[in-house]
């Protein structure tokens, strides 16, 4: 009996530490941390270039559509470390504790002036 307590608590501190270490970014985290009102300081619609963004925010995750205008994504997800989801009985935490995913995007023309900012989380 003592050896299934063992294991149950192994269990659940292994799923704590898991817990409190899941977080995941793309980008530099500067367009996450920036308030709304800060973001279209930084990056104002219809003047900022990609060069301004990138300057100001670092490099993001760029889909580049077939006009030549371009999607730019910072992505940061809180929540349980995707090793977790692999881990028998410790995936069932995903039910309980979905992860939050927070996004910022900018939309860029096909001359590279910023037209959209939409955040997201």
């Amino acid at each position: 009996m003592t050896r299934l307590s063992n294991r149950l608590a192994l269990a659940i501190a292994l799923g704590g530490a898991a817990v409190a270490s899941g977080c995941d970014t793309l980008g530099n985290g500067r367009a996450l941390a920036a308030s709304p009102q800060a973001l279209t300081e930084v990056a104002v619609v219809g003047r900022s270039t990609r060069e301004d963004v990138r300057r100001n925010l670092g490099e993001a995750n760029v889909y580049t559509f077939a006009n030549g205008a371009q999607s730019w994504t910072y992505r940061e997800t809180h929540g349980l470390p995707r090793f977790v989801q692999f881990v028998p009985y410790l995936s069932l935490a995903t039910l309980v504790a979905p992860p939050r995913v927070t996004e910022v995007a900018f939309l860029f023309d096909a001359k590279g002036v910023l037209v959209r900012i939409d955040r997201r989380g």
